[in-house]
């Protein structure tokens, strides 16, 4: 009997049309899936297929599903990457950014991956205060405050919102008094003051 990877590398020489080596990946992802249980050669068969053809969403749903069912969650994240960097359609980008977030976050405990996904989306979207504040948090969370206060600086003015853009300076000037950086903390709390209008921010700026 052919092993099922092993028909996928001969297929990779066939000269048999697009369409024809879809339809087989496609029957070899299922029959390895299906009757033979076997995860691994239908991750194969089916990252095959999305090489051949990036637009089949059943392909890479499939493709997904059964990197997270077998357990292979550093190739998931590496293929939501991907597919965040190779689409063209804004909102399809950030929803493969958020999931790779998601995953980075909940499931690998790695905050730095998921900070860098969650600061992507920022630069995509400015005005995105949640994307802002969350990639702080997790490079935070990562230990790498340096990090957490240029995701902070570099894109909280541009959050139209004044109560988030606010928030935003007041949390990048805690995180600047960490770093014991006096005057940086003093003109991030006194724009939070400005905007938030808090008697405490202030006290924190004169401080």
């Amino acid at each position: 009997m052919v092993m099922p990877n092993s028909a996928v590398r001969a297929m990779r020489s066939n000269a048999s049309t697009i369409e024809a080596r879809k339809r087989r990946l496609r029957e070899i992802a299922n029959l390895c899936e299906g009757n033979l249980r076997d995860v691994d050669g239908a991750i194969v068969a089916w990252k095959e297929l999305l090489l051949t053809d990036r637009s089949d969403d059943h392909a890479r749903q499939a493709f997904a599903r059964l990197l997270e069912r077998a357990g292979k969650l550093d190739d998931l994240a590496t293929h939501l990457e991907e597919e965040a960097q190779n689409a063209t359609d804004l909102d399809t980008k950030i929803a493969f950014e958020k999931r790779a977030a998601n995953l980075h976050e909940q499931k690998r405990s790695d905050f730095a991956k998921a900070g860098e996904c969650w600061a992507r989306i920022a630069r995509l979207v400015p005005d995105d205060d949640r994307a802002i504040g969350t990639a702080a948090r997790n490079f935070e969370r990562a230990g790498l405050l340096d990090r957490a206060i240029h995701v902070l600086s570099t894109h909280s003015g541009s959050v139209d919102d004044p109560n988030a853009r606010g928030l935003l300076f007041e949390h990048l000037g805690e995180l600047r008094e960490r770093v014991e950086d006096r005057k940086g903390a003093a003109e991030a709390f006194s724009g939070a003051a400005r905007l938030l209008k808090t008697p405490l921010l202030w006290e924190k700026a004169e401080r």
